[in-house]
């Protein structure tokens, strides 16, 4: 540590004199007790901070980054109000104390002129008083963590990024639970009180806020080795690494799906599955020993899923294979029901303007297709999945125009694959001709799932003209997989997406 930075370390003790000063610090309605504790913030901060300057101190060099540090005060971004929660504060509070302090220290010394900016931007963005906890197996950094989960879930709704939910509160209390790395097996008589329980397997009606929770639980977990994947996705990895097994002659080896597994987790210790999902046969009877090789790893699991355990493959062909799967699930999973009432997906998309219904709906969405690709040259594209090809026939840029019936028709059907390719390869795609999905219209609709999926996972717009409105869509037996993909079109259509 060079000679600026032991001055700015010394100097960084005016910090701790907020709580101890009472000529300059003490306010009426705050107590002794509240200075303590914002000081203790800062402290934090400033420790890790001072970190992040050792390895990053020219980049104080840069006017830029130091105009962004303070707009970053200023505009009240997320994680400064993340920070602010986490003390107890009113975010506009401390930054009016924060530029009152900076103010008076920008007098004093020159050397903190160059390093306060920095100081601040470091701070927020890179979340410091998450990360200065190095401990991470101790009680208390825990702790720390978990109440930085919960602050920045109330930060969010502050934001208006999500409503208050009591029931979404109590969900991320119980994922809190599992935010510790887990213990290597020598050291379980050191560590009693770790969760008996491998993971969560949150289940509910679409929109009630599972994956965002898992994601907040993902983002900011103290693991560090971790692996986030659709359920869908999984499974195609799974098969195809299976697949490629057997053409190299290993069909004949008991333990060809431990290993396959095993590869594709690449040493994590933490697993989020999203969307978990049972459609057909083959996935059913590998279930079980994929579920076997997960639960025996030192090894976080989280799911999401539309159904309970016990409802995932009802009704599915030779569905007592897939019975002792569930048994797992229910053995090594702590299973947590979200029974909210509001589906907050179909409450953002409510004012949704991207959908075409009724007559003209196909010209109307050509019409718009037109003005957003402009006078540009509309050109063919053929993409690549294995040793097949798909088609596009409209694109500009990332946009393309498809027909429904080569999306999801039977005539060349795509599949999960063919759906991410796609995804993959544009952010806005047109739909011509969605229409109702009848009893004899089961193939296409799952296909259409499988495609919301992919769009909605990469976060594509989505431009289309319906034979009826999302809700009426489906006239076939009920689908809770078509209730997912009817709230996730709801969400996509609405002008915050």
């Amino acid at each position: 540590m060079n000679s600026d930075l032991l001055n700015f370390y010394n100097y960084c003790g005016v910090y701790d004199g907020l709580a101890t000063d009472p000529l300059h610090n003490v306010e009426d309605e705050e107590t002794v007790g509240e200075q303590k504790r914002y000081s203790s913030l800062w402290g934090a901060v400033i420790l890790q901070a001072m970190i992040d300057i050792t390895s990053n101190y020219k980049r104080t060099e840069n006017n830029i980054e130091k105009v962004k540090a303070f707009n970053w005060i200023n505009d009240l971004h997320s994680d400064f109000i993340t920070v602010c929660h986490f003390a107890g504060y009113n975010p506009a509070y401390v930054r009016d104390k924060m530029r009152d302090i900076v103010s008076k220290s920008l007098s004093n010394s020159a050397a903190v002129m160059e390093f306060i900016p920095f100081l601040w931007h470091s701070m927020f963005e890179r979340k410091a008083l998450c990360l200065s906890c190095k401990l991470y197996n101790s009680p208390r950094s825990n702790g720390v963590v978990g109440e930085f989960m919960l602050a920045r879930y109330h930060s969010m709704v502050d934001a208006r990024e999500i409503v208050q939910d009591d029931l979404q509160v109590a969900t991320l209390k119980e994922l809190m639970k599992y935010n510790r790395i887990p213990p290597k097996w020598w050291e379980f008589w050191r560590r009693p009180g770790f969760a008996a329980k491998k993971g969560v397997y949150m289940h509910g009606d679409v929109g009630r806020g599972k994956s965002m929770l898992a994601n907040l639980f993902y983002e900011h977990s103290v693991i560090q080795k971790k692996k986030k994947v659709h359920f869908n996705t999984f499974m195609k990895d799974l098969h195809d690494l299976l697949h490629h097994m057997r053409v190299d002659n290993w069909q004949q080896d008991s333990h060809c799906i431990s290993f396959a597994v095993n590869t594709m987790l690449q040493g994590a210790e933490l697993l989020y599955l999203d969307e978990v999902q049972v459609n057909d046969v083959c996935e059913a009877v590998v279930l079980h020993k994929v579920f076997s090789v997960l639960f025996s790893k030192n090894l976080v699991v989280i799911m999401t899923s539309n159904y309970p355990p016990r409802g995932l493959y009802e009704g599915g062909l030779r569905r007592e294979l897939f019975l002792p799967a569930i048994s797992l699930l229910e053995q090594h999973m702590q299973v947590v029901p979200m029974l909210g009432k509001l589906d907050y997906r179909s409450i953002c998309g409510q004012d949704a303007c991207r959908y075409y219904v009724g007559k003209g709906a196909d010209q109307k969405l050509h019409a718009h297709f037109v003005a957003l690709v402009g006078s540009g040259k509309v050109e063919n594209v053929m993409l690549t999945v294995g040793s097949r090809k798909i088609e596009v026939g409209k694109t500009r840029n990332t946009v393309a125009w498809f027909n429904f019936e080569d999306l999801c028709g039977n005539k060349n059907p795509l599949w999960v694959a063919d759906y991410k390719e796609i995804a993959k390869n544009f952010t806005t795609i047109f739909i011509k001709g969605i229409p109702v999905f009848d009893f004899f219209a089961q193939n296409e609709m799952q296909r259409f799932i499988m495609l919301v999926d992919e769009l909605y996972e990469r976060r594509v717009r989505i431009f289309c003209s319906l034979a009826a409105n999302i809700n009426e869509l489906h006239a076939g037996p009920e689908s809770v997989g078509f209730k997912r993909a009817a709230s996730r079109l709801a969400e996509m259509g609405s002008d915050m997406w």
